[in-house]
């Protein structure tokens, strides 16, 4: 199944925060943030964010929604705050 996102939007997959501190503290899930990062699964045509992307979206952006067995976000592109550069000097 492909998806197609119209108006601007992306479908990102999230990227949950890690479960346990470097120290070894674990985070209950009920603790945790809602994630701010996460990866474009399927990008409208035109987008300047290509699929594979990681972007780091606003804390209250977008719809949450559950497709394809993954747990999704579609969000509008102004809500991308930027797009991490894992080669940047």
């Amino acid at each position: 199944m492909e998806l197609q996102p119209l108006n601007g939007h992306l479908i990102v997959e999230p990227i949950e925060a890690e479960s346990q501190r470097a120290s070894g503290l674990i985070i209950p899930d009920t603790a945790k943030e809602k994630p701010q990062k996460g990866v474009v699964a399927f990008a409208a045509s035109g987008s300047v964010y290509p699929v594979g992307a990681v972007v780091l979206y606003s804390k209250y952006a977008g719809i949450e929604l559950g497709l394809l067995g993954r747990k999704l976000l579609a969000i509008k592109e102004r809500d991308v705050i930027a797009a991490v550069i894992e080669d940047a000097v």
